[in-house]
This record gives structure tokens, sequence and C-alpha cells, in this order.
């Protein structure tokens, strides 16, 4: 039987738990962080808008970093995203005012120091 089986000898060596670690605490930590941090500054609706820049950037970074072609498709890809994001997302963000326009907006504000020494706190 082929597959996938749990082998425990592989986390005895330092490289793969120290792999582990900066997923676990270090990517994922950030990412949750920073994205409750901009939900509370823009509201849920606005920051979602950013989920659709998700590939974009992935493909800018995997151009960058790891030296990978960008084909017509990727280029076609990216500008159909980037063209729906200007077509669409001011319209979304308007339907949802709209439609919660009694309800209570999101709070637009700076950063503050307690958020910038919350941020970088989880960092150590």
């Amino acid at each position: 039987m082929t597959g996938v089986r749990f082998q425990p000898e592989r986390f005895a060596n330092p490289v793969y738990l120290l792999n582990l670690l900066y997923l676990g605490l270090g990517a994922c930590a950030l990412c949750y962080v920073t994205w409750n941090v901009a939900v509370r500054i823009l509201g849920a609706v606005r920051t979602s808008v950013y989920l659709y820049m998700i590939p974009v950037i992935t493909i800018v970074t995997s151009a960058i970093v790891l030296h990978e072609p960008i084909t017509w498709m990727t280029c076609l890809g990216t500008a159909l995203t980037l063209a729906g994001l200007r077509f669409d997302a001011p319209r979304a963000v308007g339907r949802h005012a709209e439609r919660n326009a009694g309800a209570m907006a999101p709070q637009h504000r700076k950063i503050s120091k307690r958020d910038t020494k919350f941020l970088f706190g989880m960092l150590k």
C-alpha cells in the first residue's frame, strides 16, 4: 500500500522542527494578527477585497524570489484579477455600505502605539 506514513524520527532533525515552528508560529501568527488589525482599521468588507490580490502577489513574489517564468497565462490571470478588482470592488463596498447604513461603521483609525506594541509583542 502506498501512501503517507507518519515518521516521528524526522522531528529529531532540527531543520524540520525549525521549519514547522517558523510556519506555525512565525508566518501564521503574523498573518493572523495583521489581518485582524486590517479588519479593525478598514472593516471586514474592505479588507476582504484584498483576498483577491493574493494570486497576483504570489505571481510577483515567485518571479522575484524563485525566478519562475511569467507566462502569457499568468499575465492574463493577473490582468483579469486586477480588472475585476478595479470594476467590482468599489461597487461591492458601496453595496455593503448601503445595506448596513444604520449599522455601526468600522473604526477607521490609524494603528495606535498599543496596536504596535501588541503586534511586536507577538513576534518576541
